[in-house]
């Protein structure tokens, strides 16, 4: 009689044990609401971030021109 090898286990994947930095900084991040005579400096100092952070986390295009009302992100300060 032939004998017939075993099937080879099958891999189990390994359990994700990185950090998800993305949705963690996510949650971490503040909304501030432009307000009337509000400039970027300020708002940084406000909350002790970058211009380039707040810039860079709210995906701003032009930071000479923010809106009242607009919906800024505030990244973690110091």
């Amino acid at each position: 009689p032939e004998s017939v090898p075993e099937p080879a286990p099958e891999a189990v994947p390994e359990p994700d044990t990185e950090p998800d930095t993305e949705s963690d900084s996510q949650e971490d991040f503040k909304e501030y609401i432009v307000q009337p005579g509000d400039t970027i400096s300020e708002i940084g100092r406000l909350y002790k971030v970058t211009v380039a952070a707040i810039i860079r986390a709210s995906g701003i295009t032009n930071p000479d021109r923010i809106l009242v009302g607009e919906v800024l992100k505030i990244p973690p300060g110091e």
